[in-house]
């Protein structure tokens, strides 16, 4: 057998190892009977850097063999066979009508071609749940693309650019395949891609019969080995009339020197790959020039297996995703949405080819059967289980994208959203929601408080070297958004680790829609391009009641509400004569009841605005103006209009977000004691104590630690606002008592602000977000609060 070691644990390090038996894709038939049970004896160490909150970090390092065990068929029996640490129910019946699947030996292993086959044809057979995104309302959308005059795939029997053809009987369009790669780095992969590129002067040429031809060796193997795996596969189906002959490669059917022909195809990737029949993964290498290795037998790593006994047979494998999260493919940013959106995924990865879909992975060494798991431990921590989430909690869904999305490398640090902009169409269909800066209007209070993992810089043209930051133009990102940070000036196409983290968010999770009803106040708006204020949430994109994708979300994953009924129409906004009416009281645009004596210490203030800026300085029109609360009628139950179809004019917004809420001026103490500090300096973030002005404890922030050292002065005081209510303290966060609350910390709740720390632009004339934390409620009205319109980038 062969040795693993990992030379790069260190001393200081956490490390786990962990044993258990995993079954090889259990599943339960239409008959009960129990089928693929090999067992996988999974041998996995960890590697665990702590934050500087003693937690571990979301990159932990992960390692996995597997001892691949195929027990022998049984003998018929009734009894129910006995798995240790495995309870296959009650019900379960004999699997001695369905023999075990074998692992494959060394003289039997099949072509990779003809295994690629066999796997999407049992995908397109027998597994549910696989349509193209396409389907229903989206139809429309993704025959607009198909319609327009950018976009294009690669005939490769005919080697030249065409339209992907539509059936006339059916209608349906020609199945096609797309291919995700790394280009590479550095000026000479840009020359030789450059000197290939498909471009306005040849992009004619290359639409006539064979005008690819000339070229074909020239391009780079990943691309040739997926066109040639296109063209085999197809033939293999029928020879004569191959099914399966168009491909959709960036590289190619992307016009590079126009504007119009990458915007439109750039903002279409949701329908680009997941409308594909499948996508080449191309995870071999850094570069376009690795090619696709296990088509190759000469370079396919085959795993080593031994043979017990005639009926015991082992095999040492890895789990497939480890290898594909170790790989420069999956770094990449633009890969990530890739993957995620495309149906299926042909992954070539560590000399091995593994197929992963949304029911399944497998693997070249698994039989799996017809509708087996394959690899079920990698199936469960596949991206592709996050697809679960979207139907029914599509908020979720947005928080893991976020997680496994941010601290990927792009070419070309502007292009954060971009790389994400497929994702971000999903979410709005499934939100029935706009996404504002990579954040979803819906939930935006929560979807506020994401955490960086390390140290970040801000994502300006003045942080980027001279080369990188010529084609910045006038983008801005917003400090208030993750889009707004990179990990360095040094590596300025990194981003920087951003998450959810639950214990932070104790309180939100357990019913979002509750939280943001209840323990929210803040009415955001926006600018848009002329300058004028909008609010940021103007309802869903669609009625709900006629929308059956916001009927499937379950009550709690809900963000704001939906606007109420009337009559036959929908009212844009709350403030209307039956609402007042009903229980004497209103409701703000974002669905929250605000009692006419003011709710809280937030509602009925004034929230007329003000403050200007240098490029609005005659005045703010909008929404304190009774005429500017345009009204928006829909007039059918299945038709409407969107807030994006009758603003487009104004889009995209400004970065700037302007609301009133409450502000503080506040200490910030070195947490010289806490837990976590002394992992501070790894990854650059230290913990500090937020205290009043009698310099007694008050709350705790998180804060990179640079800027910490640059700007705490000895009794200099930073400016604090509160953004929502927050449950608790974890453990981290406190650990004592204090006066602020008239019991112990654990029997008190919601006496908390999450609160962000901002810092002033003055040149710009805004304020931009610092760090987050927590601070109690009581300590705002101890110290001198004030209510106070808020500019923030």
């Amino acid at each position: 057998m062969q040795s693993y070691s990992d030379t790069s644990l260190e001393a200081d390090d956490v490390t786990e190892c962990l044993v258990e038996w995993n079954l090889d894709g259990p599943h339960v038939d239409d008959a009960q009977k129990f089928v693929n049970v090999s067992r996988r004896l999974r041998i996995s160490w960890t590697r665990k850097p702590t934050t500087n909150e003693g937690s571990p970090s979301r990159r932990d390092k992960k390692e996995e063999v597997y001892f691949i065990y195929t027990p022998p068929a049984p003998a018929p029996t009734t009894q129910r066979p006995h798995l240790v640490g495995h309870d296959i129910g009650p019900s379960a019946a004999s699997t001695a009508e369905t023999p075990p699947s074998p692992v494959r030996s060394l003289d039997t292993y099949e072509k990779s071609e003809r295994l690629i086959l066999n796997w999407l044809d049992t995908c397109e057979h027998k597994h549910a749940g696989m349509q193209p995104l396409s389907l229903g309302e989206r139809l429309g959308r993704f025959r607009a693309l198909l319609a327009s005059t950018y976009f294009g795939v690669i005939d490769v029997v005919s080697k030249r650019l065409c339209p992907l053809p539509i059936d006339e009987t059916t209608g349906k369009p020609a199945r096609f395949a797309a291919l995700s790669y790394v280009w590479g780095s550095g000026s000479e992969s840009e020359r030789k891609h450059a000197a290939l590129w498909t471009t306005r002067k040849n992009v004619l040429s290359r639409a006539k019969n064979y005008g690819l031809a000339d070229d074909w060796e020239r391009f780079p193997r990943t691309i040739r080995d997926a066109m040639k795996l296109v063209k085999d596969l197809g033939e293999q189906q029928d020879p004569n009339k191959p099914q399966l002959r168009y491909i959709w490669v960036d590289l190619l059917c992307i016009v590079q020197d126009s504007k119009r022909s990458w915007r439109d195809n750039a903002d279409n990737m949701d329908l680009i790959y997941g409308n594909a029949y499948f996508t080449i993964c191309a995870a071999d290498g850094d570069s376009s020039d690795a090619g696709l290795l296990s088509l190759d037998p000469s370079e396919m790593d085959r795993p080593r297996r031994a043979t017990i006994t005639p009926d015991l047979r082992l095999l040492v494998s890895k789990e497939s995703e480890s290898i594909i999260e170790a790989s420069e493919w999956n770094r990449r940013a633009w890969t990530f949405q890739e993957r995620i959106l495309s149906r299926r995924c042909i992954v070539f990865v560590g000399r091995r080819v593994y197929f992963q879909c949304r029911q399944t992975n497998w693997s070249q060494d698994d039989n799996p059967g017809e509708t087996g798991n394959g690899m079920s431990s990698a199936w469960r921590i596949s991206l592709h289980r996050v697809h679960e989430e979207l139907e029914k909690r599509p908020i979720r869904f947005y928080m893991t994208s976020v997680a496994a999305y941010t601290g990927r490398s792009l070419s070309q640090p502007q292009d954060i959203l971009n790389a994400f902009s497929g994702v971000t169409q999903l979410l709005e269909w499934h939100l029935c929601a706009d996404m504002h800066f990579g954040l979803p209007t819906s939930h935006f209070d929560v979807a506020l408080l994401w955490k960086p993992l390390a140290g970040k810089h801000r994502r300006k043209p003045e942080n980027l070297s001279t080369e990188t930051n010529k084609d910045w133009g006038d983008l801005e990102f917003p400090s208030w958004s993750w889009s707004g940070w990179m990990h360095s000036t040094a590596d300025p196409g990194k981003g920087v680790d951003v998450v959810y983290d639950a214990d932070f968010l104790f309180g939100c999770l357990t019913d979002f829609r509750d939280w943001l009803l209840n323990h929210t106040w803040i009415v955001w708006y926006v600018r848009d391009k002329k300058g004028d204020l909008r609010p940021l949430w103007e309802g869903p994109t669609v009625p709900p009641a006629s929308s059956s994708r916001a009927g499937h979300v379950a009550h709690r994953w809900r963000g704001y509400k939906s606007r109420p009924r009337k009559g036959a129409q929908w009212v844009r906004y709350l403030d209307t004569d039956e609402n007042r009416a009903a229980g004497g009281c209103v409701t703000d645009d974002y669905g929250r009841h605000v009692e006419s004596s003011g709710r809280r210490h937030v509602k009925g203030e004034q929230h007329k605005f003000y403050r200007l800026l240098p490029d609005n300085p005659f005045g703010l029109r909008g929404p304190d103006l009774d005429d500017a609360r345009s009204y928006m009628f829909f007039t059918g139950s299945n038709s409407y209009m969107s807030f994006g179809e009758v603003s487009q004019e104004y889009r995209p917004y400004q970065p700037i977000l302007q609301f009133w809420t409450l502000r503080g001026e506040f200490h910030i103490v070195r947490d010289d004691g806490g837990e976590g500090t002394s992992e501070s300096a790894q990854n650059g973030l230290q913990r500090f104590h937020v205290a009043d002005a009698q310099r007694d404890r008050c709350g705790t922030v998180v804060l990179d630690k640079t800027w910490a050292e640059k700007n705490k002065k000895d009794g200099k005081m930073c400016t604090f606002i509160a953004l929502s209510e927050a449950r608790s303290f974890t453990k981290e966060e406190w650990d004592g008592w204090t006066h602020y609350i008239p019991s112990a910390c654990d029997d008190s709740e919601w006496c908390l602000f999450y609160v962000m720390l901002i810092a002033r632009d003055e040149e710009r004339l805004v304020w931009e977000r610092v760090g987050l934390g927590k601070v109690f409620q009581a300590a705002f009205w101890n110290d001198g609060w004030s209510w106070e319109e808020i500019l923030l980038g």
